[in-house]
C-alpha cells in the first residue's frame, strides 16, 4: 500500500492525520485498525512529507499557495493528485485551481473579484502547460 492509499484509507474511518516535525498523530487512534496502523508504520516518512507539502501550501496567500479557497476543497483536489500521482507543480495547481472553481461554481459563488482572481492565474497556468507541451510537440 503506497502513502496515498494510507491516507485515502484514513480519510474512509474520518481519521485526522497531523504531522508535527518527525512525528505523525492520528486522532482519533482507537478509529486505525490494527493492519493499517502497520501500513501508517511503513509509510510515516511520506505520509509526513505529503502532510507538510500540503501544510505549507496552505500557509502560502493565494496565489502563491491556497490560502483563502475553500480549504476543504483545496485537500480533496490535492488528495486526487496524490491518488492520481501528478507530481509536475504547475499541472497539480492547474489541476487544483480546476477542482475549487468548479466548487464556487456549483455553490453559486462564480463572480466578483476574488473569482476573477482564481479565474485569470488558472488561465496563465494553463497558458505555461500549453506552451511546454509545444516545446516538447
Amino acid at each position: 500500500m503506497k502513502a496515498t492509499d494510507v491516507l485515502d484509507r484514513l480519510t474512509e474511518l474520518g481519521v485526522m492525520a497531523y504531522a508535527t516535525g518527525e512525528k505523525l498523530l492520528l486522532e482519533p487512534g482507537s478509529k486505525v485498525p490494527s493492519g493499517l496502523l502497520v501500513e501508517v508504520r511503513q509509510n510515516k516518512a511520506e505520509i509526513i512529507a505529503r502532510l507538510q507539502r500540503r501544510t505549507e501550501l496552505m500557509d502560502l496567500p493565494f496565489p502563491i499557495g491556497y490560502g483563502g479557497l475553500a480549504l476543504a476543497q483545496v485537500e480533496m483536489a490535492e488528495a486526487v493528485m496524490d491518488k492520481w500521482g501528478v507530481t509536475d507543480p504547475i499541472l497539480r495547481k492547474y489541476n487544483v485551481l480546476s477542482w475549487v472553481r468548479g466548487y464556487y461554481q456549483d455553490v453559486g459563488e462564480n463572480h466578483g473579484g476574488h473569482y476573477e482572481v482564481l479565474k485569470g492565474e488558472q488561465v496563465r497556468l494553463g497558458d505555461i502547460l500549453d506552451s511546454q507541451s509545444k516545446k516538447y510537440s
